[in-house]
């Protein structure tokens, strides 16, 4: 199934090399801001290989954050609006085509019990 949240997941323009790996620009797959304590990475795949989370770090309003520390950012938010950026270290993507998968899981406070899962493959261009 392919919704919009889905197809909007992973910007088709924002990935790009770094002295470090990759950087890749996402966008929250819901309809309103919700704490970055509420949001889980669970997978990730560049290519045929999958990409350690510990290796992942989320940046979002300034901020680095490990992307398997996210629970403890009670108070940082995510905006509907505003992307963030997937900083993959060691990622070996040189310039050009390359399918990336990510798998990202929401939990609204608001919503007890809702476990909200997006997964989207896209083929990039990275620059």
């Amino acid at each position: 199934m392919s919704d919009g949240f889905t197809r909007r997941l992973i910007r088709d323009d924002g990935a790009r090399t770094t002295d470090r790996g990759l950087s890749l620009q996402i966008r929250l797959p819901w309809y309103r801001a919700l704490p970055v304590s509420t949001v889980e990475i669970s997978s990730s795949r560049l290519g045929v290989h999958a990409v350690a989370l510990e290796t992942i770090e989320l940046e979002i309003n300034g901020n680095k954050l490990a992307a398997c520390r996210l629970e403890d950012r009670i108070d940082d938010w995510w905006y509907v609006l505003d992307y963030a950026t997937l900083h993959v270290a060691g990622a070996a993507a040189r310039p050009g085509a390359h399918t990336i998968e990510l798998t990202v899981v929401l939990y609204p406070p608001y919503i007890p019990g809702l476990k909200w899962v997006t997964t989207s493959s896209k083929s990039v261009m990275v620059a």
